[in-house]
């Protein structure tokens, strides 16, 4: 199932701590987060690297 919002994105990577970050920068559509950048994370500040990894390749999967 392809997620809608950052919320569903989030829940199914198990990251949920990130949603309001995610919100809080106007990431909140399927569209905004296939274009979502490791540089646009650090930005965002989601420092850490393995949640980054996990936040990319989940977004490299949906590009697909």
């Amino acid at each position: 199932e392809v997620p809608s919002t950052a919320s569903d994105f989030l829940s199914s990577l198990c990251l949920t701590e990130y949603v309001s970050v995610f919100i809080a920068n106007d990431v909140n559509s399927l569209e905004k987060i296939l274009h979502t950048t490791w540089e646009d994370l650090q930005v965002m500040q989601i420092n850490r690297l393995g949640h980054q990894k996990k936040i990319i390749l989940a977004i490299n999967k949906l590009n697909q």
